[in-house]
């Protein structure tokens, strides 16, 4: 099938503009980070555009299957091995010992609060420093090398080097126009490099052509609110293509899951979890009815709010899963989970694991810590119509709607009809990345006016 025919996707010719995307995270990495450029580049070449892509290598051996599909119509992508110590010297060791390198990232263990673990810590995250850095020297030399010039070129934080590297190109002059793109807000490590973050922050603004980021809240927290361009994450359908189902354990009456990190003392999924307790204790649910099955590193997490809210036999923790098995689980899922956090020190936070979602025609449920109410994630919910975001600075009515939204849930389950969400469709397809890719084709053109 050609590319003119997929999916609805137009191929609109844009004078086959040169663009050069520079991205840490790119595929096959099966890292989050890596799922947004690389869907940007697969449908801004079918727009016409002619793509060049500069990216790492990564630091772990796990590969997304659904973006290795996507990086088949990828065919000038420049993958650059920048000098990392720890991940060298695992790999060598790991090749010495058994033939093979390690399947899995080398992780620092906390055993300890004292000095020895701050120590360590530190040294580990001044080595990632310099890593960035090769990954800098290295990425401007492969595209200095190659003797092109490009229309544009859009680089996308973090880490730092991404942004770097488009600025010294647009200040040699191999490319014309520079738009930088924000996953997340600039964070540094070390408390003394805070001023070097907002500077960082500032060079960008002052000499970038444009600015996007991923929600309001970003661009709000970089101070670009009034100049910058919200563009979403989003989701591809293209992934659903050839996925296996897992197996999963038991067969329960209804099935929730949750797909993505955990982070101690932000996300929380304890305000549902209490409630499922509390069906529990009322006869509501019996003993095994209802499964939480939880995807990602944070299981530790996941099993102390569990513990916490007495439901500890009820989560099944199934550990780390390429994308494609993370989206099969969705798939089999009744409903899917969300835990973001809306504060003063962190508003406007819209995980793109939501817009992932979207495609799944399946309920959500989102827990949101934090005093700040009315977060970003609730508005994109209710403008979809997509389930239901618990937020805690108004726990006093949203807890018992909860609990009134679970309990009807739960009825329906047992009649055999699962409580699906009506989603506004035409707000849906704002999300997907075909729109969002023509989205930034125009903010492109507009920018390069």
């Amino acid at each position: 099938m050609s590319l003119r025919k997929r999916k609805g996707v137009k191929k609109r010719m844009v004078d086959s503009k040169k663009i050069l995307i520079i991205s840490y995270h790119f595929a096959p990495q099966n890292k989050i980070g890596a799922v947004r450029m690389t869907k940007l580049a697969k449908y801004l070449s079918r727009l016409g555009y002619k793509v060049t892509v500069l990216c790492s290598a990564g630091r772990e051996e796990l590969r997304d299957p659904t973006l290795v599909r996507d990086l088949e119509e990828l065919h000038d992508v420049h993958v650059i091995r920048e000098w990392n110590l720890i991940r060298d010297r695992k790999e060598r060791a790991a090749v010495a010992q058994h033939g093979q390198a390690p399947a899995d990232p080398p992780k620092l263990r906390r055993r300890t609060g004292g000095f020895v673990y701050r120590f360590l810590r530190t040294l580990y995250l001044a080595l990632d420093q310099l890593s960035d850095a090769s990954f800098y020297r290295r990425g401007f030399r492969e595209i200095m090398s190659t003797n092109r010039r490009f229309d544009v070129v859009l680089s996308s934080y973090g880490p730092l080097s991404n942004h770097r590297i488009a600025r010294r190109l647009k200040e040699e002059g191999i490319a014309r126009q520079w738009i930088a793109d924000f996953r997340d807000e600039v964070a540094l490590p070390f408390r003394w490099q805070a001023g070097m973050a907002r500077r960082y922050v500032r060079k960008v603004g002052e000499q970038a052509d444009g600015v996007n980021a991923v929600s309001r809240g970003v661009l709000q927290v970089l101070g670009f609110q009034d100049r910058g361009k919200c563009i979403p994450n989003g989701f591809d359908r293209e992934d659903l293509e050839r996925l296996r189902s897992l197996s999963l354990p038991g067969s329960p009456l209804i099935r929730f899951a949750h797909c993505g990190k955990l982070y101690s003392g932000k996300q929380n999924l304890t305000p549902l979890l209490t409630i499922l307790s509390k069906f529990l204790r009322e006869g509501l649910l019996q003993p095994g009815e209802a499964q939480v099955l939880y995807a990602g590193d944070g299981g530790a997490v996941m099993a102390a709010q569990a513990l916490t809210a007495g439901v500890e036999q009820m989560v099944y923790d199934l550990g780390m899963l390429d994308r494609g098995q993370s989206l099969s689980l969705q798939r089999q899922a009744d409903v899917l989970l969300i835990a973001l956090w809306n504060s003063q020190e962190r508003i406007g936070v819209l995980s793109g694991k939501l817009l992932e979602y979207m495609m799944m025609e399946k309920a959500v449920i989102c827990c949101v810590p934090g005093e700040v109410p009315g977060s970003e994630i609730k508005r994109v919910m209710e403008e979809i119509g997509l389930g239901f975001c618990w937020e805690q600075a108004r726990a006093e009515s949203d807890t018992p709607a909860l609990e009134g939204y679970l309990r009807e849930m739960i009825s329906r389950a047992r009649q055999g009809r699962v409580m699906g969400p009506t989603v506004n469709a035409a707000a849906v397809e704002r999300y997907a990345y075909s729109q969002i890719a023509r989205e930034f084709s125009e903010w492109i053109e507009k920018k390069g006016r």
